[in-house]
């Protein structure tokens, strides 16, 4: 049996891990910094499935990730991604799924004018359909705190592109569909900026 479908039933599936397939070429070989890594799992599956010669992650909170690190040997840290001095890391892709605009550009920022010019890869969730399988589009729900949240997404998209433009930094932009089946606990669309500096 292929290692990948031991490895990926055995994590948890908090998804969506199939558009990483798209970004597989910043993943492998490359040195990873999972900036804000919550629960790891974004982490622990690019480490199996794309084979990178080192990757990290970083989050304030340390119980989230506490269980991953412990099982899979992964180097995470608990910090606050705004004392990294980036100028010191070794790293070749920064992976950041926050959605927080305001540590996105602090992050784009920071590594403008370091001497090592690595990919940045900023991920959100975009028109995605809530727990109780409401599709967003059709169906907001204003008493629903997910709904919520995912309604703002497409502002915050739009600051960070501002930002970007505003800085004359290239980028871009994709959107992908996906659907990981019961297991995931979203279905709809991942949008994904690249940023070369």
């Amino acid at each position: 049996m292929n290692s990948d479908l031991i490895f990926v039933e055995s994590v948890p599936q908090r998804g969506p891990f199939k558009p990483l397939d798209e970004l597989s070429g910043f993943f492998r070989n490359r040195k990873i910094y999972d900036l804000g890594c919550g629960s790891g799992d974004m982490a622990v599956h690019i480490k199996h499935k794309f084979n990178p010669i080192s990757i990290k992650g970083i989050s304030f909170k340390k119980e989230r990730f506490v269980k991953q690190k412990e099982r899979y040997k992964m180097n995470f840290s608990c910090g606050d991604i705004n004392q990294i001095d980036f100028a010191k890391e070794d790293i070749d892709t920064y992976f950041i799924w926050i959605e927080n605009p305001s540590i996105e550009m602090r992050v784009v920022e920071r590594n403008i004018n370091a001497d090592k010019h690595p990919v940045i890869i900023i991920a959100y969730n975009s028109k995605v359909n809530c727990r109780f399988k409401e599709n967003l589009i059709g169906n907001f729900n204003p008493n629903c705190a997910f709904c919520k949240y995912i309604g703002c997404i497409n502002y915050k998209m739009s600051q960070l592109r501002s930002f970007l433009k505003k800085n004359k930094v290239v980028f871009i932009e994709k959107e992908i569909g996906y659907d990981e089946g019961e297991k995931c606990r979203q279905k709809g669309f991942f949008n994904y900026f690249i940023i070369q500096l």
